[in-house]
């Protein structure tokens, strides 16, 4: 590499420390802006928890918690990601009984696991919705990789 090269390199590389954001510039976006979120989908969100808990009164077998979590690990530090639970109880027990450990992706993708709400939920990808509340705690963040499943992490 020749000197004029060097010096060419070392002046793209000056402009790029001004172009990274600062952490708590990061931490403060996303703060800012899960708020919001939260504040605007609120409605939506009551609607979702209502279908859910309709559901499981008009079968049985959808009956369960609001929320599945899944723990995940990102940066060296292991948390629960929160979910709408979009499977069925009785589908999740008996997958947990024959397996110690499986990632939910693979359960919801078997129509046959998956309750008439989620089923909905899945389609717009409002399952994930309830992961504003992993932002807002500082477990994940809007810029920057998804957190990895235990399992391959």
């Amino acid at each position: 590499m020749t000197a004029e090269e060097v010096e060419r390199y070392e002046k793209i590389g000056r402009g790029l420390g001004e172009l990274v954001p600062i952490a708590w510039q990061k931490r403060a976006f996303d703060i800012a802006f899960s708020l919001l979120l939260l504040v605007i989908l609120s409605p939506i969100i009551v609607l979702i928890l209502v279908g859910i808990a309709v559901d499981g009164l008009l079968v049985p077998g959808h009956r369960g918690p609001f929320f599945l979590t899944e723990d995940r690990g990102t940066e060296g530090d292991i948390f629960h990601l929160p979910k709408f639970r979009v499977i069925r109880m009785d589908a999740f027990r008996r997958i947990r009984k024959t397996q110690k450990y499986q990632h939910i992706k693979p359960i919801e993708s078997d129509p046959a696991n998956v309750t008439r709400a989620g089923a909905l939920l899945k389609k717009f990808y409002l399952d994930e919705w309830p992961q504003l509340f992993s932002i807002l705690k500082g477990d994940m963040s809007f810029v920057g990789p998804r957190p990895w499943p235990l399992k391959g992490y």
